[in-house]
């Protein structure tokens, strides 16, 4: 970003303005006293006052854009290197009882596979494909959202395939019994598509964006009005399940194994639906802060607040800990008995079955959404792609 600025560099900017004051012939106070004011209606002006007014003029317009200059420079070299809530500093304490954040560890490596215009919204592992849906934040001329499949060991990009402003940019994905679903929104309408060797096809337009998860071999979506159970490789509908709670109809949902985990994008309680039973699974984890992000295992259920990671017990519910990462919850991602929390810009694995609770990590970027590849790795992506190793 900062090759832009070779055109328009302060030093040069501040040259230009001495040597044209250098060649200007010096003007006095007393030189200007001695001008005469003309009368009101003698428009004749000498060419001594001429040049004094034109070199003001010049000068003033010169340090004008010397300054447009150095505050175009400025702002572009912050955005250049900004990183949103990085929270705290690499290799510093950070307050109460939180460990102090460490820097990514052996082996991490960026991923190359994330446009410079785009912002990955979502993220789904496979053991041989990562599938990253992009969306164009319009730094170019070309407006255009995309799915990206990478390689998993290199961060190549296999295909990038455009996806029009309708469906719109995919903002959940899914892979479930080896079809690839997106949840995507283009302002107007909501949609369900599937995904087929480069090709996006809609299959069904919601009154809701909808978040997708893979559970019990079927494909599951939450959208306005509750979850719905639909065949993994036609979409077609197969069972709704209204919300328990009145006015509690949205949320994120996560796959724990033989149960689908629902939670709400607010202050409500945690369902789980186990085939076609449907019950309120805990109480307490949306009840003092709003839902962001869920994740679960077979023994525990992960939820995302505003401020910090619950941990629920399985199967009573029940809360048995709190867990702050040093920014804001974004995404839990689990592979095995390693439990990923993702915060804006750190992350957290707990291992084991106790949940031990390992060193913070900084990621060095905003992070939105996160997944685990086949042998363990935690790919997070968001303003970038990071992949990080499994913990020791």
């Amino acid at each position: 970003m900062n090759d832009h600025l070779q055109d328009e560099r302060p030093d040069d900017v501040r040259r230009q303005l001495r040597e044209l004051i250098d060649a200007t012939a010096p003007v006095s106070m007393d030189d200007l006293a001695s001008v005469p004011v003309p009368a009101a209606a003698d428009h004749r002006w000498s060419d001594r006052r001429r040049q004094v007014l034109v070199a003001a003029c010049v000068a003033v317009l010169l340090v004008v854009a010397g300054t447009v200059a150095v505050v175009r420079a400025r702002v572009r070299d912050i955005e250049s290197h900004v990183i949103l809530d990085q929270g705290p500093t690499p290799g510093t304490a950070s307050p109460g009882t939180i460990p102090a954040t460490t820097a990514l560890p052996p082996g991490a490596s960026p991923f190359t596979a994330i446009p410079k215009d785009g912002m990955v919204l979502d993220v789904a592992a496979t053991p041989d494909t990562i599938y990253l849906g992009v969306q164009d934040v319009g730094d170019d001329q070309v407006f255009e959202h995309r799915l990206l499949e990478v390689d998993p060991t290199t961060g190549a990009i296999r295909r990038s395939t455009t996806i029009g402003l309708t469906p719109g940019p995919p903002f959940s994905i899914a892979v479930v019994d080896g079809v690839v679903w997106l949840g995507s929104d283009d302002g107007s309408n909501a949609y369900l598509s599937r995904f087929d060797d480069g090709a996006v096809t809609i299959v069904a337009t919601l009154p809701g964006d909808p978040l997708l998860a893979g559970s019990q071999g079927f494909l599951w979506l939450a959208a306005q009005g509750g979850v719905e159970k639909r065949d993994p490789h036609t979409g077609e509908l197969i069972k709704a399940f209204p919300p328990l709670a009145a006015g509690f109809d949205f949320g994120p949902i996560a796959d724990g194994g033989d149960t689908l985990y629902k939670a709400f994008s607010g202050f409500g309680p945690v369902e789980k639906i186990t085939g076609d039973t449907q019950v309120e699974f805990s109480d307490t984890a949306g009840a003092n802060d709003r839902t962001t992000t869920i994740g679960a295992t077979r023994t525990h259920v992960i939820v995302g607040g505003l401020q910090s990671f619950l941990v629920l017990d399985v199967p009573n519910g029940n809360v048995k800990k709190s867990i702050s990462v040093g920014s804001a919850p974004r995404a839990v991602a689990t592979f095995g008995d390693t439990i990923w929390l993702v915060g804006a810009s750190t992350a957290v694995a707990l291992t084991g079955p106790d949940l031990h609770e390992g060193p913070r990590i900084d990621l060095g970027m905003s992070a939105d959404s996160a997944a685990t590849t086949a042998d363990g790795r935690l790919i997070v992506c968001g303003n970038a792609c990071v992949q990080v190793p499994p913990p020791p």
